[in-house]
C-alpha cells in the first residue's frame, strides 16, 4: 500500500501512522493541503503534490486528517477528485454522503439516530438569546458551531454571561448546550466499527473541559456494553470511520459530548498501552492496492 495522509505532519498521530504503516511494509507520508495543488488546465482536472502531478506510483490510499474548517471546500473537492482518479479515500462522509462538518449538524443527526445528545440551540439571530431562559437551566454550555480543543466553550451561569458570550463572534457561529454535570468525561475510540477501548478524562482542578490542551488527565477504564453501543453507533450514524466518541454520564444516563472526526491518540495509546495506530493501519489495508488513473 502506497498511503497519503493529508494533514499536519508534525502531529503525534499522523507521525505514529506513519511509523505504523512503515513497520507493515507500507510506503507512506504526510502532506498539508497547502502542499497541494488542484484545478482544470486543457479542460482536464490536475492535482500536483509537491509539484509533482499525481501518477499511478504515487498513492493508492488517501486518508484526511487534521481538516481545518477555512479548507473544508478544498478538502472535498481534492477527495472526490482523487476518486474520480482511482484513488481510494478511507474518508467515506467526503464521498457517500452530504458533508457537513459542524457541531449543530452533529447533535441533530445522532438525535435523528436516536442516541443520546444533550439538549442544544443555535443562535442565528439575537433574538433567540432571550429563548435560552425558556428552554434551559443555567448553567449553560456555550460553544462554537466550529472548533476544537476546547477552544472558546464556557460556562454561562446567567443569561448575561450568554450575551457576553455571544457578543465576542458574529450571531450564527455559536450553540447553547445544557450543561451536564460530572466529574469526568469518557472517550471511547473506534476505528471501522470496532471500539478498540475506552479512557476515563478527568478535567484539571477548577477546570469543567476535559481536553488534554488544558492539563486534563487520561486513564485507562473499563468500556461498559452501553458506552461501547454508544460509540459504535455514533461513528456509524456520522459515516465516520476512525472516531472518538466524548461521552459523559449524568443522572445515571451517558450523553454524547462530541465525536471527534480527526482524533488525536497519543494521550489515549499511553493511558491504554493499546497500538491504535495499528488499529487504523489495519483498517487502511482493506482498501484496494492498486488503482491506476484515469
Amino acid at each position: 500500500m502506497k498511503l497519503l495522509v493529508i494533514g499536519n505532519s508534525e502531529s503525534p498521530g499522523n507521525v505514529r501512522i506513519i511509523e505504523e504503516a512503515e513497520k507493515h511494509g507500507h510506503e507512506a507520508r504526510v502532506v498539508h493541503i497547502e502542499q497541494i495543488e488542484m484545478g482544470v488546465d486543457n479542460n482536464s482536472e490536475f492535482i500536483k503534490i509537491d509539484d509533482e502531478l499525481l501518477h499511478a506510483d504515487m498513492c493508492d490510499v488517501a486518508f484526511f486528517r487534521d481538516m481545518h474548517p477555512q479548507y473544508i471546500s478544498a478538502y472535498l473537492s481534492l477527495a472526490q477528485a482523487f476518486e474520480r482518479q482511482l484513488v481510494a479515500v478511507a474518508n467515506p462522509a467526503l464521498i457517500d454522503v452530504p458533508f457537513v462538518w459542524n457541531k449543530l449538524h452533529q447533535m441533530m443527526k445522532l438525535s435523528a439516530a436516536q442516541l443520546p445528545t444533550p439538549d442544544t440551540l443555535f443562535i442565528t439571530h439575537e433574538s433567540l438569546v432571550d429563548t435560552v431562559t425558556d428552554r434551559f437551566q443555567f448553567p449553560v454550555i456555550v460553544k462554537p458551531i466550529h472548533g476544537s480543543h476546547g477552544t472558546d466553550i464556557r460556562r454561562c451561569d446567567t443569561i448575561d454571561d450568554v450575551r457576553s458570550a455571544l457578543a465576542t463572534a458574529s450571531m450564527g457561529t455559536y450553540i447553547i448546550q445544557e450543561y451536564l454535570n460530572a466529574p469526568h468525561d469518557f472517550r471511547v475510540f473506534v476505528v471501522n466499527g470496532e471500539a478498540i477501548g475506552a479512557v476515563q478524562k478527568t478535567p484539571a482542578d477548577g477546570e469543567f473541559r476535559s481536553n488534554t490542551d488544558l492539563d486534563s488527565t487520561f486513564s485507562s477504564c473499563d468500556m461498559t456494553d452501553t458506552m461501547r453501543d454508544i460509540a459504535i453507533s455514533a461513528a456509524a450514524a456520522l459515516y465516520i470511520p476512525v472516531a472518538g466518541v466524548d461521552m459523559r454520564e449524568h443522572n445515571g444516563e451517558m450523553y454524547i459530548l462530541e465525536v471527534n472526526r480527526n482524533p488525536g491518540f497519543q494521550h489515549f495509546e499511553a493511558a491504554t498501552h493499546i497500538n491504535v495506530a495499528a488499529h487504523i493501519i489495519n483498517f487502511l489495508e482493506s482498501f484496494p492496492t492498486s488503482h491506476p488513473l484515469i
